[in-house]
């Protein structure tokens, strides 16, 4: 026989089982809270087993002795049981599925809202957008820059030819050759190429419009431009053969000048 404590114990427990299924029903749905349930009510038979042992055989001896009233036992246990059942069942859903409950309602109504409209005609045809074409490319107007740069490399090219071949025309400048008659050819020089200097200049900026650029030519002109000052001096005046044009300057510029007119494109 149990003592008041006891009892008090084993209402306890069960208060506690019951609670725990609440809470396991709430958060974690009908399944987690049958299983949780059942486990707890076994810890329970478990803890209580010394005092629930006398009582589960006299039960017994009930039952054998009271089949009848067993069976309506029975059958008054499952329909409570049954309508416990049918309460965790028929509970509110979560907040999220009723969302999705609300989300594929609507979706539905749309669909069905199409389909009316479809078959009304009222559907209007897709919007077709026309194709992107890229962006214009507008390549650059060379005009006959290339074969104005040739031109004048050839030309530069036979005049230095043609100096140097009257140096070596012994009868102009004979043997051996003094420094005066030295200093005379290359005055000439300077006379006969100082003229392309201009044009040079003309063609070395055009290709810079289109960013063409060489080095090697604008040291050159850089330095013919610096040697001006020496031009200025007058015929006699110390260094004002400075001021002249090095005929192996105009060899260079007539190269650079083809080296420039082969980067323009066919």
């Amino acid at each position: 026989m149990q003592t008041p404590a006891q009892i008090v114990g084993t209402v306890a427990e069960l208060m506690a089982t019951a609670l725990i299924g609440i809470l396991l029903d709430r958060w974690l749905g009908t399944k987690a809270a049958v299983v949780g349930l059942c486990i707890c009510l076994t810890l329970v038979v478990w803890l209580n087993w010394k005092e629930i042992e006398p009582l589960s055989q006299q039960f017994q001896k009930w039952m054998l002795e009271n089949r009848w009233e067993f069976v309506v036992l029975c059958a008054f246990v499952g329909m409570i049981l049954a309508g416990v059942g049918g309460f965790l069942v028929s509970r509110p859903k979560p907040h999220v599925e009723i969302l999705d409950a609300e989300k594929e309602a609507t979706l539905e109504r749309a669909r069905e809202a199409g389909r009316r409209a479809g078959a009304a005609g009222d559907v209007s045809p897709p919007e077709v957008k026309p194709p992107q074409s890229p962006p214009l490319q507008i390549a650059p107007v060379y005009g006959n820059l290339k074969q104005r740069s040739l031109d004048l490399s050839q030309q530069i090219a036979q005049l230095v030819h043609h100096r140097e071949v009257m140096f070596d025309n012994k009868r102009i400048y004979p043997r051996p050759l003094t420094k005066e008659r030295y200093k005379e050819w290359e005055k000439s020089n300077d006379a006969e190429l100082r003229p392309f200097i201009a044009q040079v200049k003309v063609i070395r900026d055009e290709f810079r419009t289109f960013h063409i650029e060489d080095n090697e030519l604008n040291e050159i002109l850089k330095h013919d431009e610096e040697n001006d000052q020496y031009r200025k001096l007058s015929p006699g005046e110390p260094f004002y053969w400075m001021g002249w044009i090095n005929i192996a300057d105009m060899k260079i510029i007539a190269v650079r000048l083809t080296v420039l007119a082969n980067q323009v494109p066919q």
